[in-house]
Order: C-alpha cells, then sequence, then structure tokens
C-alpha cells in the first residue's frame, strides 16, 4: 500500500514525533510512505527519511482561528497565513495531485485534525482520508477551523484515528465520520531513560514541567504552589522548559526557585536531575511528557483532566491534583517530600509499567488503513 501522510507544521512538534515514532516500526513493511511537510525543514526531512519515508514539500498554509486575543504583529502573520491559504493552497494541491497519481497513492493521511488541506486533497482524488486527531483544538490549543461546516462535512467523508478515550469522548457527537478507531499513541524508549537520582537526595525537591508556555498547560499552578511551599519553609525548586510567550512567566522568573530554560530538544540530564514531573494542562490530550517522565521514573503529579486522569491512577503510577488548584497541587509535592520512600517507589512502578507505552502500534494502523480502503467498518480497539 502506498499512504500519502500530510503534515499540519514543518517542525519537531509533538504530532510530528509521534509520527516518527510509529513509523520507525514500517521500516520492515512493504508499505510505501510519502510524507508532506507544509514548508521545508532539513533536520525533520531527514528524520523522515531516516525511516524510509519519501518527503514531499507541499508549499501550503494551515490557517485556523485562534480564540485567545493575540498581539498584534502576530495577528498580522495569521492574516498574511490566511491570504497564503486562499492563493497557494489550490496550486500546491493541483501539483501534489499530479503526484498522487503518478505514483499511485492509495490512501491519504492527515497527521493533525487543525489541517483541512489533506482532506480536501483526498476528496478531490477519490481516495480514502483518515484523520490523526491528537487534539482537542478549542480546549486545549485555543483554536478552532475557520470554517466549521467544511470540518464536519470532511470529517463525514473521512475516517478517524483517535490517540486517546478522551479525544474519542471530546468528538463524539460533535463530528461524524465513516469509521473510528482509538489506538494510543507509541512514545520510544531507550536506554537512556533510566532512574539515577533517588528522591530528594541532594535535599531539595526538583520539579520539572514541560510544554509550551501558555494558560491552557498551566504553568501558573506550578509556580504558585512553589511559592506556597516556599513559605512553609521547603526547599523546592521549579524548572519550566517549552517555547512560547516569555511574558506569560516573566514575572516569577526573578526569584532563585523558578528557572526558564526554554525549548529543550534532549531532556536526558534535566530529567535524570528531577524528582518530580508536574502536568498542569487543562486539557491534555495524550500527553508524551506523561510518559517520557514515567520512563526516568519521575514522579508524575498531573491535572485531573483529559487523558492524564485517565493515565494516573493515583498513588501506584503517580498523582492527581485538581485542575487549577496549585493549593492542591503544592498538597501532592508536600506529601511526596515527607514520604521519599513512597515517591521513590511509585517512580519505579510507573517507570516499569510504562513500556507499554514503548510497543509498536503500527500493526494497529496498517491493519485499520486496510479496512479503510476497502471499506470495511472500523472498530475500536482494546487500550
Amino acid at each position: 500500500m502506498k499512504i500519502l501522510i500530510c503534515c499540519h507544521q514543518p517542525y519537531a512538534t509533538g504530532a510530528n514525533l509521534a509520527l516518527l515514532d510509529w513509523l520507525k516500526d514500517a521500516t520492515d513493511s512493504e508499505d510505501q510512505f510519502y510524507v508532506v511537510l507544509p514548508f521545508p525543514n532539513k533536520s525533520l526531512q531527514q528524520a523522515f527519511e531516516d525511516v524510509g519515508c519519501t518527503v514531499w514539500i507541499g508549499y501550503y498554509s494551515v490557517p485556523v482561528r485562534h480564540l485567545r486575543k493575540r498581539p498584534f504583529k502576530k495577528r498580522i502573520l495569521d492574516f498574511l497565513q490566511i491570504a497564503y491559504a486562499v492563493v497557494c493552497n489550490t496550486i500546491s494541491r493541483k501539483r501534489l495531485s499530479a503526484k498522487l497519481k503518478s505514483h499511485n497513492i492509495d490512501i491519504v493521511h492527515s497527521n493533525s485534525f487543525a489541517t483541512l488541506y489533506g482532506a480536501v486533497l483526498a476528496v478531490e482524488n477519490g481516495l480514502p482520508h483518515v484523520w490523526h486527531i491528537r487534539e482537542f483544538m478549542e480546549s486545549d490549543h485555543k483554536i478552532e477551523h475557520f470554517n466549521k461546516g467544511k470540518a464536519q462535512r470532511l470529517a463525514q467523508a473521512s475516517s478517524a484515528i483517535f490517540i486517546s478515550p478522551a479525544v474519542e469522548k471530546a468528538y463524539n457527537g460533535r463530528f461524524t465520520f465513516k469509521t473510528t478507531t482509538t489506538i494510543l499513541d507509541k512514545v520510544s524508549r531507550d536506554s537512556k531513560y533510566h532512574k539515577s537520582r533517588q528522591f530528594m537526595e541532594d535535599g531539595v525537591c526538583r520539579l520539572l514541567m514541560v510544554g509550551a508556555l501558555s494558560p491552557e498547560k498551566g504553568q501558573l499552578d506550578a509556580i504558585q504552589a512553589v511559592q506556597e511551599l516556599e513559605q512553609k519553609g521547603y526547599n523546592v525548586r521549579l524548572t519550566l522548559c517549552g517555547s512560547g510567550d516569555v511574558s506569560y512567566i516573566a514575572p516569577y522568573l526573578q526569584t532563585k526557585n523558578v528557572r526558564y530554560l526554554g525549548q529543550q530538544d534532549d531532556l536526558t540530564m534535566i530529567r535524570q536531575q528531577s524528582d518530580i514531573a508536574l502536568v498542569c494542562s487543562r486539557n491534555e490530550a495524550f500527553g508524551r511528557v506523561s510518559i517520557e517522565a514515567m520512563y526516568y521514573g519521575n514522579v508524575l503529579i498531573g491535572a485531573d483532566a483529559g487523558f492524564t486522569k485517565e493515565l494516573i491512577k493515583e498513588g501506584k503510577n503517580g498523582f492527581l491534583y485538581r485542575v487549577g488548584s496549585p493549593s492542591n497541587l503544592a498538597e501532592k509535592v508536600e506529601f511526596l517530600m515527607k514520604n521519599p520512600e513512597e515517591a521513590d517507589s511509585v517512580g519505579e512502578y510507573a517507570s516499569a509499567v510504562s513500556t507499554v507505552f514503548a510497543k509498536p502500534i503500527f500493526p494497529q494502523i496498517a491493519d485499520y488503513y486496510k479496512r479503510v480502503v476497502e471499506g470495511a467498518q472500523g472498530k475500536p480497539r482494546e487500550y
């Protein structure tokens, strides 16, 4: 089978990293994969080529409506992106359509629901289309499609893979797809993932939070919880990693308890020096950072929302706090500081059981491709 995969961004985003993770297991298959990036990115192109994919550059734009107020310069960029899409996306699809025909593509796969490009391309060429839905859109990224009616119509002509039961539940009733299935993302695990630090071995509780800087990711929950613990006399340090608008957290970076390291492509050393990983997202669709934290043996504390509340089993592989409650988060951290042996035990257990997320999912995806192409009814997988 020949599969065309359309990406919505030309960067090493969580969506593209998740795509790379399962494509690594497809290198020995007879299927041929063609990955389309909106614009060139040499390192990402090379990463896809290294797993046996042919990479094409589509030169298309993925405009979305932002529900959060944006700075003037970003609003200008948003307008230019829309203008580019209006003028250039149709031309891009015509060029790509010629390649679909010459390479006998069997199915089109969109790696995010944020883009309609792949769905339109598939419909225009009479090909089956699968959406890999890995975001809530409005509640996690504060974005939505400009043309909701068009998205609804394209959904009815498409099949869908949800990356978690939480995402599936969010889309049920809002969109109608031809067939659907739920396949949890794979998160690659290698020899780097090992616990080399005992909980608070230097007398300091070191917290780590990884994610884009935004209110939806909940960095202020973590910062305010650290402030509360500091007032009680606890020795706590919070490290924040991720890209985004630094002004969101800038007022809190003047203290010794909070540091911001920006975007980090390799978190190995930082995770190995951390005790607790925080996932404070208001609505996490899956959470690669949660799985990676478990791999390293970091004790995971997450907000009781989205897939995080399904992933964490209280006191076994992590702890949950009330979403939006820094005080409750501080209570969870304080409990672990008072019970370091339990913290080590939970971290070790989570590291052991999380290996399920390292198992290949390509066989499930390949089987779903086959059923979609053959017009068979998709059924939810066991997870």
